[in-house]
């Protein structure tokens, strides 16, 4: 049938022009989308690497030769269009990261180091007028990867890293050092109004009030990334992993470690610390999940909670050697509540004073106020004053080698089928923090005959995944030990020597149980006094590994498992390589740019209403 075939006709026998007219136009751009498919449909233009080394030129260059790169980061990233990578030789830059085009969900913009870490941005004599040496403000989907920050302590208004107003933002293997000592800065900060951000695999130290900070965000990522207070001279209070007055937030596999009240003049709160003030939203509801606070001497607790508002998911957690446990107690805003569970809380050292806000000094686990709140399958061991104080609810709980088991300002109940009859640290399955013996008392002593104590062996969220995306939370079968970039964590903090703490102390200096130079893995299993097992760095399992959940973790194989923002994965949920051009579904494209076309000009064309 043709296309005059299938026009309707008037009673008189004539064709309806306006009817006629639109099949007519339908009929040419039929024939233009067999044109189409002869020729081929026009390309849509391709996301462009370019280059910047320190031998490079800026004249009259774009940065897309690698064989002739640009040499400044700003010329570079002014080349970009969104969607672009740029790639930024090994050396040293003085000049910030900054102004990046914004990508698009199925490519995001990324700048990142040749080799990671191989990048130094020197911001130590940056003007004290609020510079940065990382800053993502006002973007969307922006990736940045691979470099070092170094600023300067005496400059208060700059900072390293910092996410704001942005949204799908990652930040992945960065390292932010020499904060400003004073101030209100953070090492890597995020926020205000940042959504949807992936911290991942970086660390900070040297400096800052906050370590890592997310404040009046949402949906933010901090994942398998390092934190250590060396030095703040202000009056207001510091501490390592923060969330202030942010929803959502995530904390996955972080270690903050080596911190003590002693370098902190307005002192250390906490290892990980929350505040909600209120005033940026009533709900700060969290997860915290394969986290490790080791040798935290703060002034009030290793996880000082002491604002919530929404709901603390809490599990899979070590505190260990440190001056105080976890204290939890009500904030402004929703009504709280605190689910916890598979814990490993030890060796805390100090009185129990509730009174004077020291409830959780030499105590493992306090929720101050009356919260609804839970806790089970957890080891408290070897806390000098209480392990288990005020309203926690306390159920299938192990513990053992305590000043007192239960007690605090209002006394805490035993739960019906906790243990005391369990010696965790002799005989009970705790011989290194990060894992209970398989077959031991322990592995059975939990909730519904599971385990009690943390299990932090596997690594928690797929790699390059923001919040909400497939596998964002999931327990992966890839082993986190030994941890993920660990001798450049400790090559960078051992090499600090500005005020405040030795850099080389803690996990950053001397020897491991077998004599070898020690590491940030044989410090966190051997904290115990036992020798870490063999199967850590032969790559055998300790644990088995969880049973296998959808697609396997991208980089569960290989030396680089963490996925280049251009790589292979999605990096954006439309099934596409970040950084290529989309696939030519139909080649048809160009003929629907036509038919919008034309649909423009007739509504130009047409009549009007008043």
């Amino acid at each position: 049938m043709t296309v005059d075939q299938m026009l309707p006709s008037s009673p008189a026998g004539r064709s309806e022009p306006r009817v006629r007219a639109s099949l007519l136009a339908a009929r040419v751009i039929s024939s233009f989308a067999c044109l189409l498919v002869v020729w081929g449909a026009p390309a849509i233009a391709s996301a462009a690497d370019r280059y910047v080394a320190t031998t490079g030129n800026d004249g009259g260059n774009d940065c897309t030769k690698q064989a002739s790169p640009c040499r400044t980061i700003r010329h570079g990233i002014g080349q970009l269009a969104g969607g672009d990578t740029l790639i930024v030789g090994d050396g040293t830059y003085a000049e910030s990261i900054t102004n990046m085009p914004s990508g698009t969900a199925g490519a995001y913009t990324t700048i990142r180091a040749a080799n990671d870490w191989g990048v130094l941005i020197d911001g130590s004599e940056f003007p004290n007028d609020f510079r940065f040496g990382i800053n993502v403000s006002r973007k969307s989907y922006v990736a940045v990867r691979g470099f070092r920050v170094k600023m300067n302590q005496a400059n208060e208004n700059n900072s390293p890293i910092v996410v704001i107003d942005s949204d799908h933002v990652k930040v992945q293997r960065c390292g932010a050092s020499h904060a400003p000592a004073s101030g209100n800065a953070a090492s890597i900060g995020i926020g205000p109004n940042a959504s949807f951000v992936l911290v991942e695999e970086s660390y900070a130290f040297g400096g800052g009030r906050y370590q890592v900070l997310v404040y009046q965000s949402d949906h933010v990522v901090v994942r398998r990334s390092v934190a250590r207070n060396d030095h703040w001279t202000g009056s207001l209070q510091c501490a390592g992993f923060v969330n202030y007055d942010s929803l959502h937030t995530a904390w996955q596999n972080d270690i903050v470690l080596d911190s003590d009240t002693a370098h902190c003049a307005g002192r250390l709160y906490g290892g990980f610390w929350n505040e909600n003030k209120d005033d940026h939203g009533p709900d700060t509801s969290q997860t915290l999940a394969g986290n490790i606070i080791l040798n935290v001497q703060a002034f009030y607790a290793a996880d000082l909670d002491w604002g919530i508002s929404g709901t603390r998911n809490i599990s899979d957690t070590v505190i260990w050697g440190c001056s105080g446990g976890y204290y939890g107690d009500q904030g402004p805003g929703v009504a709280a509540r605190v689910d916890a569970t598979r814990l490993t809380i030890g060796g805390i050292s100090g009185r129990y004073n509730g009174p004077n806000g020291g409830a959780a000094h030499g105590t493992g686990w306090s929720i101050f106020g009356p919260i609804q709140n839970s806790l089970t399958s957890s080891i408290l061991a070897k806390c000098e004053s209480l392990g288990i104080a005020d309203h926690t609810v306390s159920d299938f709980n192990v513990l053992s080698g305590n000043g007192a088991n239960y007690g605090g300002r209002t006394e805490a109940k035993p739960g019906s089928n906790d243990k005391t009859d369990i010696d965790a640290l002799n005989g009970g399955g705790l011989r290194w923090l990060p894992h209970i013996d398989v077959g031991s008392p322990l592995k059975t002593a939990g909730k519904d005959g599971g385990q009690a104590g943390a299990e932090v062996t596997y690594k928690i969220g797929v790699a390059g995944t923001l919040h909400g995306e497939p596998g964002w939370d999931r327990l992966t079968n890839e082993p986190l030990w030994p941890f993920p970039n660990e001798d450049r964590i400790k090559g960078e903090m051992a090499s600090y020597s500005g005020p405040g703490a030795p850099g080389a102390r803690g996990f950053a200096t001397g020897k491991s149980l077998d004599g070898s130079d020690q590491t940030l893995t044989k410090y966190v299993w051997e904290f115990l006094g036992n020798p870490i097992p063999k199967e850590i760095y032969s790559g055998g399992a300790v644990e088995p590994p969880p049973p296998a959940s959808g697609e396997s973790p991208p980089g569960a194989e290989g030396s680089d498992p963490l996925p280049l923002s251009q790589g292979t994965v999605d990096e954006g949920g439309c099934g596409c390589r970040v950084g290529a051009a989309p696939p030519r579904a139909f080649v048809f494209a160009g003929g629907v740019i036509f038919v919008s076309m034309l649909a423009r000009r007739r509504r130009r064309s047409g009549p009007r209403s008043g």
